[in-house]
């Protein structure tokens, strides 16, 4: 998979979606919600100066960070609180 199809993948399941910007000259551009950026995820055809940077990547991995926070927030209570059952000896059997 391309990085586009991976955006694509992520925008089926998170909310608000990473908006995907395509230009004439090939490039591709996405506006992050979360962090409120904008940057190149597909370089130009045309121009070689217009390439997708570093800086660019690390926008996005942390759009994507801020979208799990809450799964991971979640994941981590409910770890707790199976922690917390078996604890106190209230293991489901059929679990």
């Amino acid at each position: 998979m391309d990085l586009l199809d991976l955006i694509g993948a992520f925008n089926d399941s998170a909310t608000p979606a990473i908006q995907l910007r395509p230009t004439r000259d090939g490039r591709v551009g996405a506006v992050l919600p979360r962090t409120g950026r904008e940057i190149l995820v597909r370089d130009s055809q045309f121009k070689t100066d217009v390439r997708v940077r570093e800086a660019d990547m690390a926008a996005l991995c942390e759009e994507v960070r801020r979208a799990m926070e809450p799964g991971v927030a979640l994941m981590g209570g409910a770890l707790d609180m199976l922690r917390d059952i078996a604890a106190n000896g209230h293991a489901d059997a059929a679990a």
